[in-house]
């Protein structure tokens, strides 16, 4: 496998990690938004007694798999890869350079021995190491808003049912209102 071959794959490989990436941070914070708003409906359950558990899962796991879908189709260029693994991998813009060449139609020997050199730094590279999966600040609410929403779900519904009210005035408010009027400030 020659020098643009290898840099080609390995920039295929970078950027399928960079996108598994994007699409479990992205999933895991709209996953955090949609547990925060399925809490409306589990208060409210006394309004909709048998849809808040679906109206929830629904808030649920639709921003999730919404997060996963935009994470995982937004494509990310191949300069922008080679740019985020040379600052992460430390290869002082080796990588980045070489994506810049490999449109060259007739390197020159400069050209050719930064592609070789890169090519070489970049034999031992793992995505993995480039790409580490890591815990946003919103992940460490998933658990405590999931709790909770389990709790809010095996309550019984508060009730939000307010007492009707007749038109016609009951006689002791009939009377209330007759003393008020009758009193001095």
């Amino acid at each position: 496998m020659n020098d643009r071959e290898m840099i080609r794959n390995t920039l295929r490989r970078l950027s399928r990690r960079l996108r598994l990436v994007r699409a479990v941070t992205t999933g895991s914070r709209f996953l955090a938004v949609g547990l925060l708003l399925a809490a409306a409906p589990l208060l409210a359950k006394g309004l909709l007694p048998s849809g808040a558990p679906w109206v929830a899962a629904g808030l649920v796991a639709g921003p999730a798999i919404l997060g996963l879908l935009y994470g995982a189709v937004l494509r990310a260029r191949p300069a922008h890869v080679a740019r985020l693994a040379d600052r992460r991998l430390g290869l002082k813009e080796r990588l980045a350079c070489a994506v810049e060449h490999l449109g060259s139609e007739s390197p020159t020997e400069i050209v050719q021995a930064q592609l070789a050199e890169a090519a070489a730094r970049i034999r031992a590279i793992r995505p993995r190491d480039a790409f580490p999966f890591r815990l946003m600040p919103e992940a460490r609410l998933i658990g405590p808003l999931a709790a909770l929403l389990v709790a809010l779900a095996l309550l019984p519904p508060i009730p939000l049912h307010l007492p009707e009210r007749s038109e016609a005035p009951t006689a002791q408010e009939t009377e209330v209102a007759e003393n008020a009027d009758a009193r001095p400030l």
